[in-house]
Order: C-alpha cells, then structure tokens, then sequence
C-alpha cells in the first residue's frame, strides 16, 4: 500500500464542516469541482451511525468517469469516516481514503485526509508511479474546493 495525506484549516466549526463532509456524503457533487454529479448508493448502510452506504460519482476522467465510494468505517464522536473505491481491478484493485475533522478553538477546524492505494504486480504500480502527483493535487484541490464551499456558506449565513 501507498498513501497520499493532506491538510487544511477551515473557517468554521467542526460540526459544520462535519456536516458537509459526512451528513451530506452523497452530494459531494454540491462542492467538489471534479465530481460533475454524484447521488447515494440505493442500499442501506452496513456501517453503524454511517449517514449512507455510500455514493456514486461521476468525473469525467478517462477511465474513471464513474466511481462507486462505499463507507466502510465511521465514527460520529471522533469525526472520522473511511470509504473505499474499486478503481482498476487489474492493476489498483482498491483505494481507500480517511477524512478526520478536529476543532481548533470554537470557529476553525483542521481537516484531514490520508488515502492509500493498493497496487498489483509491477503495471500496477508503475501507473500509480505516473497517477501519484495527479492523485496529491486532486487530494489538495478536494480540500480547497471544501474551504471554498464552507466559506461561502459562513458568509451567507452571516
């Protein structure tokens, strides 16, 4: 396995930004400038206190256009969820990737995400090798886009 983590501090409590990252899984379409639309899994949930089995979404990557993300951990006291995508079964038969929301005082949190890539054979990491620094800045871009989504809903909210 490799892992790609990041990092952001957002303007807003943890409850709030909590809010959009796990209550509102499903329509990660609503900020993320990569997912052109997305929409819960039509199933129930398997993961205790999970809001959603999970969701679709659909990119507009080649290969990738769409994704199936399902939680497979979830913790609503520590603000953390993990959900998993099967990518290219051949060669990256599984990706996973851990969001943690911490406060920081009562109007900032801290909020992070740590993926990691599952490999097969030789091809397989060799086109992880050549996704990697896409995968880092779509991760960051992923954050921005959440800062950017928050701020705008503090601002209109006064």
């Amino acid at each position: 396995m490799t892992e790609i983590s990041a990092a952001i501090i957002v303007a807003a409590p943890a409850e709030r930004v909590w809010q959009v990252v796990a209550h509102h899984f499903a329509q990660v379409d609503a900020w993320a400038t990569a997912v052109r639309s997305s929409h819960p899994l039509p199933e129930p949930s398997i993961v205790p206190g999970a809001p959603v089995a999970g969701r679709v979404c659909r990119t507009g990557l080649p290969g990738l256009s769409e994704v199936t993300e399902r939680i497979v951990a979830y913790d609503e006291a520590t603000r953390t969820l993990t959900y998993e995508a099967r990518l290219l079964p051949g060669l990256i038969p599984q990706a996973r990737n851990r969001w943690e929301v911490v406060p920081i005082g009562d109007t900032h949190s801290r909020v992070s995400t740590q993926g990691s890539v599952q490999t097969q054979g030789i091809p397989g990491m060799l086109l992880y090798l050549l996704l990697r620094p896409f995968l880092t800045l779509a991760g960051r871009r992923f954050l921005r886009d959440l800062r950017r989504h928050i701020d705008r809903e503090m601002s209109a909210s006064g």
